[in-house]
């Protein structure tokens, strides 16, 4: 026997009496069939008889039951989904298709202005009792329903901008933090991407939403943003470095003045403050020819300057002799020991050397950074020699008349000899050329930072940032010298020494102990 199944949409429920009116028609349907099947009760001819009729009366006959269960189906489909506006064939409770649009009833009457949750899914039915689909306010709260009226939770892509929608779903706004990322959206429910202004404070999300924190660079320009997101202004001290911040967000460099002050940043924004050349070497040329530690410009305790003769001292007893010049960069206060001792030069002069020819030659500089990097991070001597082929002792003549140098030839390829005082000068030379901006200081100044086997910078870039280029010779010597950013002052120190490099642990106690005299100095400005 034939059977039939009424379908509607998902959760559909017909009502009894046209639940009963569909199993009639197919019944009836099932009973034609039987009277026309040979043999079948109730007809009025044998079996025999009928199956002796002509193939064309049981062709007619054939074609006469399917006309009749086709009508039959058709009426009782159309029963069970006759439109509401029928009261009477109507379902009391669930779906019904309204002029294109779903409704739900619940005791005949059709939900309006109502959430209703069916089959474990949210669906809200509008003021004219329509299902939602798309965008709808409800209440003070936006929601998305697919097509078929589900609330939607969660991202949501919708004509090219992503939406956030709550567990409840209603749309989010202002900040959200998902996955342990923060973003934010707009009062149109849209996603931030870029810049965007919230409150008195900018921030700037990444091209899929997240918000950023640290350094970004925008159009050329480097910016910071705090922790919080928030671009931060005026005056930030980050990674031992000092930076300005000006009210666009976008970082300082060059000269500024601030607050009626002049300030001087380099290419990356660090502040580097000066006296200016002139008077750094001079003060540098004013300390005293004296063996043991002594200080001008600004006093030192007794202690502190007890201690440092001590570390000459250690140095004695190990049979080995020590010189050293610091120069602070903002006042030109100095702290000495030594100074105008001669010592072994070794690789010390590679640094102020690579310096020189970047200053003349910043562009043929640029094209030799390889060996000149090599020279300065690795000391690698095939490839200062390289260097020094290329651009010969004219750069370092002009370089050491700028420092106030005149005790050893520029045209030198190994300086045999240097005095700390020396030493002292070239590396104020260098203070200036990273400061002032002059081409070619930007990239070169980077590999100062990256130098190995220097004592300066495995004692105190704990403590600040480090520009150095240490010289050595097995049994022979040890010397480093360099730029130490401390804070809003910074200074210059050389340290040479016949200290064997592999037997002497007095260099990196030295180095602590003049940064902590330093400090103290300061202090007492």
């Amino acid at each position: 026997m034939t059977s039939f199944v009424l379908s509607s949409r998902e959760g559909a429920h017909l009502s009894p009496k046209a639940t009963a009116h569909a199993a009639t028609c197919a019944a009836s349907t099932a009973a034609m069939r039987l009277s026309l099947e040979p043999g079948a009760a109730g007809t009025d001819r044998p079996a025999a008889e009928s199956a002796a009729l002509p193939s064309s009366a049981r062709s007619l006959a054939a074609l006469f039951l399917a006309c009749v269960v086709a009508l039959t189906l058709a009426f009782c489909c159309s029963a069970a989904a006759a439109p509401a506006a029928y009261a009477a064939d109507s379902p009391a409770q669930g779906w019904v298709k309204q002029g294109g649009d779903w409704q739900y009833r619940v005791n005949a009457k059709p939900l309006h202005d109502q959430w209703k949750r069916i089959d474990g899914t949210w669906y809200y039915f509008k003021s004219n009792a329509a299902m939602a689909r798309g965008w709808q306010l409800v209440g003070d709260d936006w929601y998305h329903f697919t097509s078929d009226g589900a609330m939607q939770t969660g991202w949501l892509k919708k004509g090219g901008h992503w939406y956030y929608l709550t567990p409840s779903g209603a749309m989010k706004t202002g900040w959200l933090k998902d996955g342990g990322v923060w973003y934010y959206l707009k009062e149109s429910g849209k996603m931030a991407t870029g810049w965007v202004q919230v409150g008195d404070d900018w921030y700037h999300c990444a091209s899929d939403g997240a918000m950023q924190t640290g350094w970004l660079k925008k159009g050329g320009r480097w910016y910071f943003l705090t922790p919080s997101g928030a671009m931060k202004t005026g005056w930030l001290k980050n990674g031992g470095w000092w930076y300005y911040l000006k009210e666009s967000g976008a970082m300082q460099v060059g000269w500024a003045e601030i607050d009626g002050e002049q300030y001087r940043f380099n290419d990356h924004g660090q502040y580097m403050p000066t006296l200016g050349l002139n008077k750094l070497k001079k003060a540098v040329g004013s300390v005293p020819n004296q063996w043991y530690a002594t200080v001008q410009g600004a006093p030192l305790s007794t202690k502190t300057i007890d201690k440092l003769n001590n570390d000459m001292l250690r140095f004695w007893n190990h049979g080995h002799d020590v010189g050293f010049v610091l120069v602070d960069a903002m006042t030109g206060a100095t702290i000495s020991g030594n100074p105008y001792r001669n010592f072994q030069a070794a690789s010390t002069i590679k640094g102020p050397y690579c310096c020189a020819v970047t200053y003349s030659y910043p562009n043929k500089a640029w094209k030799n950074r390889k060996p000149i990097s090599d020279a300065v991070i690795w000391s690698i001597n095939e490839q200062y020699q390289a260097v020094r082929n290329t651009f010969g002792g004219s750069p370092m003549k002009t370089y050491m008349k700028q420092a106030g140098v005149n005790h050893f030839s520029p045209n030198s390829v190994w300086v045999s000899r240097m005095r700390p005082v020396d030493l002292a000068k070239l590396w104020v030379r260098n203070y200036e050329f990273f400061g002032e901006r002059e081409k070619g200081a930007s990239w070169l100044q980077k590999y100062f930072l990256q130098s190995n086997y220097t004592f300066l910078r495995e004692n105190l870039s704990s403590r600040h940032p480090v520009f150095s280029k240490p010289g050595w010779i097995g049994g022979v010597s040890h010397n480093d010298a360099g730029i130490i950013m401390a804070d809003d002052h910074p200074y210059v120190v050389a340290i040479m020494s016949s200290c064997d490099p592999y037997a002497c642990n007095c260099l990196g106690k030295l180095a602590r102990d003049l940064d902590s005299a330093h400090s103290e100095m300061v202090r007492n400005l």
